[in-house]
């Protein structure tokens, strides 16, 4: 950091040179810099240049205002008050400095009409004073400004644009937002190696940035490789001491690949370069610090104390304070592994004290950092985690469980701090194995001594570790999206899915990224805190509105956790499988639904046929066993049961499990099961839930906005999909180049959407050749249900090219005639129910701390209060059939648990689609009440009208004929 701050008061002054010969925009000042004016500043910027920064200071006062004290508003006195700040900040003065910047800004934005670079300059000086006082929103703003006035210039100023990124990027990397970070680097690198003619000393500080920074995203080899020529931008400089630094980044990446030799000699190489130059006593401590981390890696633990010994006579870097907790916590990690756990338990306190300053509280042992006192989040977290592990392996529960919510606390304080979806996942993803070790230690306490309260907190855990992000979704839907959100969110999901075939665009979507990060920091500032987890008060009168019971799994790497909360407030928990045993099960359950279907009757042989059945059940019984609740007493059992799936438990048809003890041959038709017994509704989380009823009812223009796309291909949604990745401009094409034929005709998707459009008659139905994807986002936004009965496909390698598929005009499918699932997030959608007919709509990679991204979840994220989505491709037939049942039942006034329940019943008694295959692909997530859909009036309505317009009529008639006879 120490090399960031030389590097940036170079630039700065550097800047001060060039701004001397900066037209003024005369139509805009009230005076003109005259003679005497600028000779005093020719000196000020004299005592500036020999470090006489107190004198500039005293000319540059006196520059800017008249002889009557006037402040004087031209390009000269905004000219003085810029190098005023700089001057504070030569001096490290950033306090000072700021107000002088202030006034520089205010000034150059009276006196230039249009968007001028010393707009721009003086905004990125003004945010790197902020960033080093601790204000990076602040900084992130001014940042936007300047890089918004840099683009409107008629001739670029790339060099700026350049270290704009290069601050932004660091910022984004002290708040741990990662997908800011990757976007910030990509876009700098590239500007830096196509577009500009950098210094060496400019190419030094980028490269050495984007090594630091791919370091911290996990990107090893970008890491050695831009280390690698920050170290050849050193030599230029002829300077050692940054060529050592640039190779210690080089070593550290080659120390976490394993590559214990290379790194060893990377940081040996480093501490050769220092001896020539003995200017920075923090490089050593560094180096050493490294060099003991090798040792520890190779199991030497003499030879690492022995560096650290080595370390400790040299100063830590004091520009950059967590530094110091670096060297306490490396020693912490040999000394526990040489089991001397009580030395390392002092030694983690010191690292506290490094962090947090006087801001640490508590007694020796228990030590703890008041957070906003804390200069590192990240170096913070992992720190509590070290000693939460610590403790946890010398008994010590409790000592470890206050570290882990510790953690928790700093983990919502990040998440709280970035604004793409990218970042939270990964912040989700890093704590998540604290949560699943902290809810498996309450368990176990509970055990020990049957306390409750351990209990509740395991559930408070469960609920707290997932789902972070469809809670942000919610509570961003409060605000409405501006237009240059839509177009930019719009831009970088087109961009997304094809740079999967040209990585080139990947410099351009990250571009476009950060101009939505900017702009969502900027506009919206940091997200709302998310809820906290329900009281118990508050979930038993939920679960006693609708008669309900709350089933809630929680799959961790050791073991499992069943959670089920009866209405009346009694919790118990049940120990299940590891995550990875639930997976297997599931996935051998689901083969088996597949395996053993048919239709009316089963074409195998009596032996196959039973022996398919026979693993139905088996394994069946085993999840219903494991998952679901024992049948209560007929007066308590719960009406309903609320779901939140865990893991490989999001894919997993419940209703479809068998209740009893049934034997082969089954009669799929007369089978009970789960959905029999009970109805379902699956949840991200019991919060989300309880904030879905706090939304403000939406006004609706319709019941029904409803899309039942044409189809002339022959291709299926998986072969498209697979040739997905290899398109030229809007087309797809496959990998031998020829244009991918259009998708398989749905035999019926239309018949299904005109049969529920009679049942909901306040609707708009885009049928065939009508049902375009143009027309799906000119009329999405004030629909109370949105129906597309359609193809739908997951790609499991990356969510974002999943799409649904709506008409297409010719025999080939262009990219314009797919909605994809990054698409979603730009959608105006604030509808009850979204309805997905269409194959796998619930299927995406699951996220540790988060949930499935699947293009369901991604609808509700955009806005819908529930969906109803499918776990497999669905029978175009059977789901017809089910749709139809469905709505029937929801126009009569049931709620959607209870309509989809009896809509499976009814699609079961036609024997056709008896088996679960055909009727259990379907899942409601979300909310589950009742939809309020607007009748068609019945002839009896209408009657008495018509029965006054006939006598109306027969009067007419009576009247006109009494007319005629003769008198």
């Amino acid at each position: 950091m120490l090399a960031l701050r030389l590097f940036a008061c170079s630039f700065l002054l550097f800047a001060s040179f060039f701004l001397t010969a900066q037209p003024a925009d005369s139509g805009k000042e009230e005076h003109l810099a005259d003679s005497a004016r600028v000779a005093g500043f020719q000196r000020a910027l004299a005592w500036y240049k020999q470090d006489s920064f107190a004198m500039s200071r005293a000319v540059v006062d006196s520059l800017a205002h008249d002889a009557a004290g006037n402040l004087i508003v031209d390009s000269l006195s905004g000219l003085a008050y810029h190098l005023a700040g700089m001057s504070y900040y030569q001096t490290y003065d950033d306090i000072n400095a700021v107000p002088q910047y202030i006034r520089a800004i205010r000034i150059r934005d009276a006196c230039f009409g249009a968007p001028h670079i010393d707009q721009a300059h003086t905004r990125y000086n003004l945010a790197n004073s902020l960033q080093w006082l601790g204000r990076p929103d602040t900084a992130t703003y001014l940042l936007r400004e300047a890089i918004d006035i840099y683009d409107q210039l008629p001739q670029k100023d790339t060099t700026n644009w350049l270290r704009s990124l290069k601050l932004l990027g660091v910022i984004a990397q002290e708040n741990n937002d990662r997908e800011l970070t990757r976007n910030t680097i990509l876009a700098m690198v590239s500007l830096l190696e196509e577009f500009s003619r950098p210094t060496p000393i400019d190419q030094y500080q980028m490269y050495y940035d984007a090594a630091d920074a791919f370091e911290y995203l996990g990107q090893r080899e970008d890491a050695i490789l831009y280390a690698g020529k920050a170290a050849a931008a050193a030599r230029l400089l002829a300077s050692p001491s940054q060529e050592a630094d640039a190779v210690n980044i080089a070593g550290n990446n080659h120390r976490k690949t394993g590559a214990y030799p290379a790194a060893r000699k990377a940081h040996l190489r480093a501490l050769e370069l220092l001896g020539k130059e003995a200017e920075k006593p923090s490089s050593f401590h560094i180096t050493y610090n490294h060099l003991a981390q090798v040792a520890l890696a190779e199991g030497k633990h003499q030879e690492a104390l022995d560096f650290l010994t080595a370390a400790a006579a040299y100063p830590s870097n004091p520009e950059f304070p967590a530094m110091a907790a670096d060297w306490p916590l490396l020693k912490a990690a040999v000394l526990e592994a040489m089991g001397n756990d009580d030395a390392a338990l002092n030694q983690y306190e010191a690292g506290m004290k490094a962090l947090a300053g006087n801001g640490v509280q508590g007694n020796e042992g228990a030590l703890r950092m008041v957070p906003d006192s804390i200069i590192d989040l990240h170096f913070a977290i992992n720190l509590y985690t070290r000693r939460a592990d610590l403790h946890a392996r010398n008994g010590r529960f409790e000592a470890a469980l206050a570290d882990m919510e510790e953690t928790f606390l700093l983990q919502d304080r990040q998440r709280e701090g970035v604004s793409s979806d990218g970042s939270r996942y990964a912040l989700s993803a890093e704590v998540w194995p604290w949560y699943d070790r902290a809810i498996g230690l309450h368990y176990d306490l509970y055990k020990k001594d049957g306390s409750e309260s351990h209990l509740w907190q395991a559930f408070r855990l469960s609920e707290s570790a997932r789902a972070y992000s469809q809670l942000a979704a919610l509570g961003r839907q409060k605000m409405a999206m501006g237009r240059r959100e839509q177009d930019l969110r719009r831009n970088i999901a087109r961009l997304e899915r094809a740079a999967v075939a040209n990585p080139a665009l990947e410099v351009e979507r990250a571009e476009q990224q950060l101009r939505l990060e900017l702009l969502l920091r900027t506009e919206y500032g940091k997200e709302a805190p998310t809820p906290a987890p329900p009281e118990k008060d508050d979930l038993v009168a939920y679960l006693g509105r609708h008669h309900a019971g709350l089933v809630e799994y929680h799959l961790g790497k050791e073991r499992g956790f069943r959670f089920y909360l009866r209405p009346t407030g009694e919790l118990e928990v049940r120990l299940l499988p590891p995550a990875d045993s639930l997976r297997q099960l599931t996935e051998d359950w689901i083969a088996a639904i597949s395996e053993s279907a048919y239709q009316i009757k089963s074409l195998r042989t009596e032996a196959e046929q039973n022996a398919l059945d026979r693993k139905f059940l088996t394994y069946g019984k085993v999840l219903h066993d494991y998952l679901i609740p024992e049948s209560e007493a007929s007066g308590d059992a719960p009406e309903q049961f609320v779901l939140v799936p865990d893991g490989a438990l999001h894919f997993l048809p419940f209703a479809a499990l068998p209740a009893g003890n049934p034997a082969v041959p089954v009669d799929y038709g007369k089978l009970e099961y789960l959905g029999d017994q009970v109805e379902l509704q699956l949840a991200f989380s019991v919060r989300y839930l309880l904030e879905l009823e706090s939304k403000p009812a939406g006004e609706f223009s319709t019941d029904l906005l409803a899309f039942g796309p044409s189809f002339r291909g022959s291709a299926s949604a998986t072969e498209l999909s697979q040739a997905r990745g290899a398109r030229a401009d809007r087309v797809l094409v496959t990998s031998e180049g020829a244009n991918l034929p259009g998708l398989l005709p749905l035999a019926n998707n239309r018949a299904e959407v005109e049969a529920i459009s009679k049942l909901v008659p306040r609707n708009k139905v885009f049928l065939s050749e009508a049902a375009t994807r143009q027309a799906f986002l000119r009329e999405l936004g004030d629909q109370r249900i949105l129906h597309l009965s359609s193809h739908g496909m997951v790609n499991a390698t990356d969510p974002n090219l999943s799409f649904i598929a709506f008409s297409q005009s010719g025999d080939r499918v262009a990219e314009n005639e797919l909605l994809f699932f990054n698409d979603l997030s730009f959608l105006p959608l604030n509808a009850q129910l979204v309805v997905l007919s269409a194959c796998e709509t619930s299927l995406g990679p699951v996220v540790p701390g988060e949930t499935v991204l699947s293009l369901g979840n991604a609808f509700a994220a955009a806005g819908a209060e529930s969906t109803l989505s499918s776990l497999w491709q669905v029978d175009d037939a059977a789901t017809e059939q089910l749709m139809v049942a469905f709505y029937r039942n929801l126009a009569d006034g049931h709620s959607r648990a209870e309509a989809l329940a009896t809509a499976t019943s009814e699609v079961r008694a036609s024997q056709t689609f008896a088996h679960p295959y055909y009727w259990s692909a379907m899942v409601l997530h979300g909310a589950s009440g009742p939809v309020k859909i607007a009748k068609r009036r019945g002839w009896w309505v209408a009657f008495p009208l018509v029965l006054v317009l006939l006598s109306a009529l027969f009067v007419v008639r009576m009247n006109q004929k009494a007319k005629k006879r003769p008198t």
